[in-house]
């Protein structure tokens, strides 16, 4: 399954940078390669049975105790 999806996102990230690199959008294949490391992380992790943390958890951090907007 590893190796599926590493050639899964091989394709993707060729197909994908070589459209940006050839139309000369660097600003463009900077955001969409960190992307897709971010989305290729989180995929690699689900595959591994790695228990990824909720972002809400986060969000209530920063809404309750940063903010102090308690509802």
């Amino acid at each position: 399954m590893i190796i599926l999806l590493c050639g899964i996102y091989a394709i993707i990230a060729f197909v994908q940078g070589a459209m940006l690199i050839r139309k000369k959008y660097w600003r463009e294949f900077w955001i969409c390669s960190v992307l897709l490391v971010v989305a290729f992380m989180l995929n690699l992790m689900q595959v591994l049975n790695v228990k990824i943390p909720s972002p809400m958890v986060g969000v209530h951090y920063i809404v309750n105790d940063v903010l102090q907007l308690n509802y």
